[in-house]
């Protein structure tokens, strides 16, 4: 279940990704606090100001431990990433389906 936050008129957003440490998998945290695989399961921050607080929240938590480049990026709202290197984190690099987070 996909749940946002959306304004009717804004179309640029925030999200938050990090890394697993486990496994290195790309991770998006989502609504309901915990951190999924897919970009479109990530919780919609209006601002930058609202997702950096929320980041300083969860480096309190144990959840912290678990994750590494914890920070967030400005996405469209069609969860399209705005920049090349988050667009690869989100859908993968194009040379192998293998490594294509939507192929697991």
């Amino acid at each position: 279940m996909v749940v946002q936050n959306k304004q009717a008129n804004q179309s640029e957003y925030y999200v938050l990704t990090a890394n697993r440490l486990l496994d290195g998998r790309v991770v998006w945290f989502t609504s309901q606090e915990y951190w999924g695989i897919m970009i479109e399961e990530a919780h919609l921050f209006s601002n930058k100001e609202e997702a950096e607080q929320k980041i300083q929240q969860i480096i309190q938590t144990d959840s912290a431990r678990f994750l590494i480049d914890l920070h967030c990026t400005e996405i469209r709202n069609t969860f399209l990433p705005t920049t090349t290197r988050e667009k690869i984190r989100a859908f993968g690099p194009s040379n192998h389906p293998e490594f294509n987070p939507r192929s697991i």
